[in-house]
């Protein structure tokens, strides 16, 4: 956590204080990757839907 803290320009306990764990972290940065494939998945759904013409099940799209 240091090193991040280093490499982000920041003292340690900022990093901790936002982010008490590594685990915290890590859940952060996995979440912070997978909104744009989350949005983009429900944006394709929502121009396949209007191309076809038809309605959606909502819940339909797993990724949501």
């Amino acid at each position: 956590m240091d090193k991040i803290a280093r490499r982000a320009g920041v003292g340690p306990g900022t990093v901790h204080r936002h982010f008490p764990t590594k685990e915290t972290l890590f859940e952060a940065v996995v979440v912070d990757h997978l909104e744009p494939c989350r949005t983009g998945c429900h944006g394709l759904l929502n121009a396949v839907v209007a191309a076809a013409g038809v309605g959606v099940i909502r819940g339909s799209c797993r990724c949501a």
